[in-house]
């Protein structure tokens, strides 16, 4: 509430007439007793142009003979001073550009304001509006230029007698001349991609980000590509799950915000190049090769295979520059030479079998992805049925993570430690696999998301609702990690003493209520909680 407003607050019984109303407030720790409330037997409390002092816990109680009945409590709090105006502008940023409509809002606490506008332009103030109407409060700028930029102040005032005001709202607006013009840019950049591996491209502005969405193009700046491989929702990254030689091409990327919308210019150009893995098969005599030529043969050596594929002219090799899974199978070759064609023995035969790029997968050991300080964490990196000798390489934000340097890693790093967790682990983990020799690279694992948290803090609640007890009543306290799915145990202290809670008067399996069946001057003091993970060593701050 706003100072200078009126409140009335009502208390209810359902039973039958004839009850007292007694209203008091409970300011940090203080309770007051309120005279002066209206209605029958007072059940109505009125506060009239309310000030700061006001703000507090109410609360009402009724009796009638020896029955006693407390209300809940209802918080006020009354805003002291005047409120503050506050300037937004969307789309949002601290810079907009020529063309773009941008619409001014002034955000002030509370209801029933009148708005008005001005522009402080190099010392000289003008005003905006005609008049301060509730209608105001939006200023919306079309087709902004250059001279549009200035210092824009927005005022509220609500009331007549006497009048209201907020502190003025206050927003520098710049506009610039130039269209913006994103930055693509390709995860792993340099490296070779192969078909089945998982690309992403990111778009982004080295400044402020807010309000964009992002389009895509390939191979013309045309139509935008659809955003199903988008993994953001606003566009900015375009990830091909599995690559193709169809991927191939020129990509682009821009940038629009706005109603019109207003687009940025487009950015840079970046290159895929989907490749398949080269081989080649070689074929010889051990003794004088002179003056043979080749031929080969696949799944039957009946019909030789054209050379188009050979890199030497009498087609002792045979390469196959970008293998698909069509060129698996039995391969021979055999020798020809004369002019009456003599030939050698068909060679022994060699199978090829050409598989589709492996994926790698990603797993954390310890079962969970939300870890708290200190604590340890082990990623494990695999090809699922593979016998190959994989290397693995770690990546988190797609940056690659020294194996070198890592905090614990074996032999061939398909495992990651994090020996004592901290805030700069947190972030999205990939793994893939490389046979250093061939050149070969998996395609990326899916992605782990690691979130290293702040210890929770527990809270305590009264479930009666009162702190002042007398003897024989009954007290249950609870304890609480709030938004938390984790099955976290309790522990209890009374002046700092921890109460076992095995010898608690009475305690839920996992702790979280404590209740004094009987309250006596004993059980008095300052009762506090906390909640631990006792199979992962974590506890969250006192309550």
């Amino acid at each position: 509430m706003l100072p200078g407003e009126t409140v009335t607050l009502t208390c209810q019984v359902t039973e039958s007439k004839g009850w007292t109303f007694i209203w008091t407030r409970h300011t940090q720790g203080r309770v007051t007793q309120l005279l002066g409330s209206s209605g029958e037997g007072g059940s109505e409390y009125v506060l009239s142009s309310v000030i700061e002092e006001h703000s507090g816990m109410y609360q009402c109680e009724v009796k009638r003979g020896n029955n006693q009945i407390f209300s809940n409590f209802h918080n006020i709090t009354v805003w002291g001073g005047h409120p503050q105006a506050v300037v937004v502008t969307d789309p949002p940023g601290s810079v907009m550009f020529t063309g773009e409509t941008v619409t001014l809002s002034c955000d002030i606490k509370g209801s029933g304001w009148r708005y008005s506008w001005a522009r402080n332009t190099q010392g000289r103030l003008e005003s905006l509006s005609s008049s301060t109407t509730e209608t105001q409060q939006k200023h919306t700028l079309y087709s902004v230029t250059q001279s549009d930029s200035g210092e824009y102040i927005c005022q509220g005032e609500q009331g007549q007698n006497p009048k209201n005001q907020a502190l003025p709202g206050v927003l520098q607006l710049n506009v610039s001349g130039e269209k913006p013009k994103p930055v693509i840019t390709q995860d792993f950049p340099g490296a070779e991609v192969y078909t089945g591996e998982r690309v992403t491209l990111s778009c982004g502005f080295g400044g402020d980000p807010a309000g964009w969405e992002y389009l895509w193009y390939k191979d013309t700046q045309g139509a935008a590509l659809p955003n199903t491989d988008s993994s953001r929702t606003d566009g900015s990254s375009y990830t091909i799950s599995s690559a193709a030689l169809s991927h191939s091409g020129e990509y682009w990327c821009r940038a629009a915000r706005g109603r019109g919308p207003f687009y940025s210019e487009y950015s840079n150009s970046v290159t895929l190049d989907i490749s398949r893995e080269r081989l080649t098969l070689s074929c010889g005599f051990g003794g004088d090769p002179a003056g043979w030529e080749y031929l080969w043969y696949k799944d039957t050596q009946g019909a030789a295979l054209p050379n188009t594929d050979s890199s030497r002219t009498d087609g002792s090799s045979y390469t196959i520059s970008s293998a698909a899974l069509s060129h698996s199978g039995e391969y021979w070759c055999r020798a020809v030479k004369g002019r009456r064609s003599f030939y050698s023995e068909y060679s022994n035969s060699v199978t090829l079998d050409i598989s589709t790029i492996p994926q790698a997968e990603l797993t954390v050991q310890s079962g969970w992805t939300e870890v708290f300080p200190t604590e340890r964490v082990t990623l494990r990196c695999e090809i699922q049925g593979s016998s190959t000798e994989w290397m693995y390489r770690w990546y988190r934000d797609g940056q690659e993570l020294p194996v070198d340097k890592a905090d614990s890693s074996s032999g061939n790093g398909d495992t990651y430690t994090i020996l004592s967790a901290d805030q700069s682990h947190t972030g999205l983990y990939t793994c893939r696999g490389e046979l250093t020799e061939r050149g070969v690279q998996s395609t990326f694992s899916s992605a782990v998301k690691l979130s290293v948290l702040t210890p929770p803090q527990a809270e305590l609640t009264v479930q009666s609702g009162w702190t002042e007890v007398f003897p024989t009543e009954r007290v249950t306290l609870r304890c609480e990690i709030q938004g938390s799915s984790t099955e976290w145990m309790y522990r209890w202290y009374r002046d700092g003493q921890e109460l076992p809670v095995d010898k608690a008067d009475s305690s839920s399996g996992n702790g979280d209520t404590y209740t004094i069946l009987s309250a006596d001057q004993s059980h008095t003091g300052l009762y506090s909680c906390r909640g631990e993970l006792t199979e992962r060593g974590v506890q969250s701050t006192i309550s």
